[in-house]
């Protein structure tokens, strides 16, 4: 998983513009957390933790095998040592994703 260090972080802007296609399925993220009542910021933090796995892996994230998430979730904490605050954002982040949104 060399290459991740430019993706592990907070991303900004993460909402889409108005000239910007957005994914049916980032439409439906930011439908769910909306309805989850998630402050915007929050929001920012859980869409970056799904584009910093799919960049990572190279593939879609409705598409990533359970065994490969569980990997790099273990990759981001204890190969990459990512600090605990970012590590539970990219955490939550990805369990909103697989359990509210799929």
């Amino acid at each position: 998983m060399a290459g991740i260090t430019t993706f592990v972080g907070a991303g900004h802007g993460v909402r889409p513009s108005a000239e910007q296609p957005v994914s049916p399925l980032r439409q439906r993220m930011f439908r769910d957390m909306d309805l989850a009542g998630l402050c915007p910021r929050t929001q920012e933090t859980y869409i970056y933790a799904v584009t910093a796995i799919q960049k990572v892996t190279g593939v879609r994230p409705d598409r990533i095998p359970e065994g490969a998430v569980y990997k790099y979730i273990v990759w981001l904490r204890e190969e990459r040592g990512v600090a605990k605050g970012r590590f539970l954002t990219h955490y939550h982040g990805l369990k909103f994703f697989y359990y509210r949104c799929l």
